[in-house]
Formats: C-alpha cells, structure tokens, sequence
C-alpha cells in the first residue's frame, strides 16, 4: 500500500514542518506500511498544476494532506 502526506502551501514565509505529519509517519513506517511518500508543497510554493501532475504520474492508495493554520507574523 503507497501512502502519500501532502503539506499544503499556505503562502506564509515561515516553513513549519508539520510534526503531526512526521509522528504519523514514523508510525506507519515501523509497524505497518513502508512506502510512504511527503509532498512538501509549503517549503518550494509549487503551484497547484505541479501537484495535479504529481498526483496523475504517482498511483497512491491513501492521500492524507497536512495543513498548519494559523501561522503569527
């Protein structure tokens, strides 16, 4: 099973790495799933088109997306 954690771009100028995503991923790896993938999308501000592709070339069974709200500037 392929896994994929997308962290969304939120137009800040900070780039938190979401430890949610990192605690989930840690998890899944040493006991159930080892393909798991992160598209950071936050730390290079892809646009939307560059993760539509990525998503149409890469066959993944679960999606999960990291979102950080909230961000003080």
């Amino acid at each position: 099973m392929r896994i994929l954690f997308v962290i969304y771009d939120n137009g800040s100028q900070t780039n938190d790495f979401p430890l949610g995503v990192t605690y989930l991923c840690s998890f899944l790896r040493q006991y159930w799933y080892k393909d798991i993938a992160i598209y950071n999308q936050d730390i290079f501000h892809f646009p939307d088109e560059h993760l539509t592709n990525f998503l149409n070339n890469n066959h993944f069974d679960i999606v999960g997306v990291g979102v950080i709200g909230g961000y003080y500037q």
